[in-house]
């Protein structure tokens, strides 16, 4: 066998290697960007679904809507369960997409918002609950209990007006008061006790023959809009947590 013939035969198989492995290397990089286009397309139908998602809560829950928050907690609790998912990927694709990882990350903050959202529902319905007895309370008019218009002593109003309204400051005084209704409780007590006060002034002046009058309107008028404050600010925390969530501000009720 000649040398040429013999270096032919030894440079042919290395060769063939080197066309094999050039070919394994083309094929690997090939799968690769495979591997990141599917990774990119996950994320672009996650980022469809989640615009229709969004588009759909926020017309579930419109301006008014926002009053309610336990109409809000349940419908966010429901679309929680409708919560678009972020389909899986190879370990590569996920690494080398910045868009899945991008989608990734908004999915968290969106499950993120979700439960703020639902924490802050629970928050609104403890301070509509609160408002609304303590709206009750101040409603109370303690001229309702005492129809005649000259009283020979104070005994009508030991026994007709006072009585009640303890049992009214009781009432307040017995509620659970959410974080943020201290001010609004402190203003309902304070304006009952006002009254109670007065009116036992009111029955000590009549035992003793003499004319006795107070004006309790502005305490109760200045204990309902701190009520009305805490309220408000309440359900402001909500609009602006479901704000987040949606991603997009709803218009104030």
């Amino acid at each position: 066998m000649t040398r040429a013939r013999l270096l032919l035969l030894v440079v042919l198989p290395t060769l063939l290697i080197g066309l094999g492995v050039g070919a394994l290397l083309l094929i690997g990089e090939m799968d690769r960007r495979e591997q990141v286009r599917t990774a990119d397309a996950a994320a672009a139908e996650y980022a469809q679904q989640m615009e229709v998602f969004r588009e759909g809560l926020a017309q579930d829950v419109g301006p008014e809507a926002l009053a309610d928050p336990v109409g809000v907690g349940d419908v966010v609790a429901e679309a929680a369960e409708d919560l678009p998912e972020l389909e899986p990927v190879s370990e590569y694709g996920e690494a080398s997409s910045s868009t899945y990882q991008s989608a990734r990350d908004a999915r968290g903050q969106t499950q993120e918002a979700l439960e703020e959202v639902q924490q802050t529902v629970e928050r609104g319905i403890e301070a509509e609950r609160f408002a609304d007895a303590a709206e009750g309370a101040l409603a109370v008019d303690p001229n309702s209990f005492v129809t005649e218009q000259t009283l020979p002593n104070g005994s009508p109003v030991r026994e007709r007006v006072i009585p009640p309204l303890r049992s009214t400051l009781a009432e307040v005084e017995s509620l659970e008061t959410p974080e943020g209704a201290q001010e609004a409780r402190r203003a309902v007590v304070d304006a009952l006790q006002f009254v109670i006060d007065e009116a036992t002034t009111l029955a000590a002046e009549l035992d003793a023959g003499r004319s006795y009058q107070f004006e309790f309107g502005t305490r109760y008028g200045e204990a309902g809009a701190a009520v009305t404050a805490y309220r408000g600010q309440a359900l402001g925390d909500l609009r602006e947590a479901f704000d987040r969530l949606v991603g997009e501000p709803a218009a104030s009720v």
